[in-house]
């Protein structure tokens, strides 16, 4: 940016001030937290006072939306004119204890920018918006738990890829028991045994003796990774249940898989089934699953039932509205 207040002659443009953007916004809902940054940017940006700007954009922001691309460009492109207000904050010096913990810094200059906007804080990173607002037919129904996994993840310094996925789920597959303890998962992971981990396993089924099915550990970690597309995750989680000669996933299998990917409980697959063939046979291929799902958008509503399903608190209310008083005082 061209500073003429210096009175810098010396070039045309003379970038004496330095704009960055942290991403903390979600559509002037919540400030979340900024995005991650490398750790020797963050201590070197703790070292000098910083000019607060609070921005509120005054029109919708559609880069703000989990869609694709090109559904973005064109929103942007209809948007022709924007209006936005900028409030300049005063200069915000950073303590000694500050620059020794940028995250204490951060943390600090988050909250003057959430009272400056009137906004409440979210405790949610930038990354979190995929998992909060998946879609498709198989879409996060309570992203809690999901959240709470993607930061240990991160906090445990894994980066998933595709190719980390794949790979993790050839080994699940070939494993002789799937019940792994805390140390087996660390050396699964090759990560050493920590507290981050053993809060990692504390949020899955546990046995007797603390084992989790790895195979689950899998599926949640594709789950964070590409919330919106959930067919991905659910074939993936076919390559490590399926028998070899038929590809069949067992009920109970497949109920444990949806439980992970929607984040809900108990799920219940009787009804499902039923409608499949006819008789509760408690098999199924992917294919098969894959084309039913794509026949029945409203798969998880119509065919699923699990703890707190929409379609129970319907029923509820129903109930309790059918023009009669069910006060007992009445």
């Amino acid at each position: 940016m061209n500073n003429p207040s210096k009175g810098s002659t010396e070039r045309r443009y003379n970038f004496v001030d330095v704009a960055r953007g942290p991403e903390l916004h979600t559509s002037s809902t919540s400030l979340v937290k900024s995005r991650a940054q490398k750790e020797r940017d963050t201590v070197s940006l703790t070292d000098q006072p910083v000019h607060l700007l609070a921005c509120s954009f005054l029109f919708f922001f559609s880069c703000c939306l989990p869609s694709p691309s090109f559904k973005i460009l064109w929103l942007t492109l209809c948007q022709p004119h924007n209006a936005m207000e900028i409030e300049y904050l005063p200069v915000y010096t950073p303590s000694d204890e500050e620059k020794e913990n940028p995250t204490l810094f951060a943390s600090n200059v988050r909250k003057l920018m959430a009272k400056a906007l009137g906004v409440p804080l979210a405790d949610l990173s930038f990354e979190d918006r995929d998992i909060t607002f998946s879609e498709g037919p198989l879409r996060i129904r309570d992203p809690s738990g999901l959240l709470e996994f993607n930061r240990l993840v991160r906090r445990l310094g894994v980066k998933i890829t595709n190719g980390l996925l794949k790979e993790q789920a050839s080994r699940a597959r070939k494993l002789l028991r799937h019940q792994l303890n805390l140390e087996d998962l660390a050396c699964f992971l090759h990560l050493p045994v920590t507290n981050t981990l053993r809060e990692v396993t504390s949020l899955f089924i546990q046995d007797e003796e603390g084992h989790i099915d790895i195979r689950h550990f899998v599926i949640a970690m594709s789950t964070i990774y590409r919330p919106s597309r959930s067919m991905e995750t659910l074939k993936l989680a076919f390559e490590m249940y399926e028998n070899e000669d038929s590809g069949e996933v067992h009920e109970d299998e497949l109920a444990s898989t949806l439980e992970i990917m929607l984040g809900v409980k108990e799920v219940e697959l009787s009804v499902f089934f039923m409608e499949l063939d006819g008789a509760d046979s408690g098999k199924i291929t992917y294919d098969k699953l894959y084309r039913f799902i794509e026949q029945h958008p409203r798969f998880v509503h119509d065919y699923l039932d699990f703890q707190d399903h929409p379609r129970r608190s319907c029923i509820r209310r129903s109930d309790a509205c059918n023009g009669q008083s069910h006060d007992k005082d009445n």
